[in-house]
């Protein structure tokens, strides 16, 4: 007799991704040699915090911070960035890019300008940050993690200055 079915794996891939995740299914699913399930679900992040944004034409688009955050995290001259939106009457909502840069680092303009290059391959142009703010550190939550509360929040302090 067989049973219900709907076993499956689970995953933590937040800090290192999976190089082939298909491969590795397969293999674990295997009812004699593996683990045996219905598949394998990896976990990469979570999607909590989301913004919509709208195009020129008014038309509405999700936009995913994390996945800006990744973009940019790929250039060699950043250390790490953290990716807000706040509030704007033309779009919904404007992207900013806090990033903090590698020591030694190309100058501001120029890492601007290697990002928004990496952007414009990789990510959908309703992800283009509308802003760059380079930092030498980020405010902390008490568990020590990026505190993006407060980071929008200066978003929204500075937001009649910038745009």
């Amino acid at each position: 007799m067989h049973g219900c079915g709907n076993d499956y794996i689970y995953i933590d891939c937040m800090k290192k991704r999976l190089s082939a995740p298909e491969s590795l299914a397969v293999q674990l699913s295997d009812r004699h040699f593996g683990i045996g399930s219905d598949g394998l679900i990896h976990l990469t992040g979570r999607i909590k915090r989301i913004y919509h944004k709208l195009s020129p034409e008014k038309v509405g688009t999700r936009v995913y911070p994390m996945r800006i955050e990744e973009c940019i995290a790929k250039d060699p001259d950043v250390e790490i960035c953290a990716v807000v939106g706040i509030n704007d009457d033309k779009t919904a909502y404007r992207t900013i890019a806090y990033v903090i840069p590698k020591a030694g680092a190309v100058n501001h303009g120029e890492l601007e300008q290697q990002i928004n290059e990496r952007c414009r391959v990789e990510l959908p142009e309703s992800h283009f940050p509308d802003q760059y703010v380079f930092m030498d550190n980020f405010p902390l939550t008490r568990a020590g993690k990026i505190d993006y509360k407060a980071l929008e929040k200066l978003a929204e302090e500075t937001k009649g200055s910038n745009g």
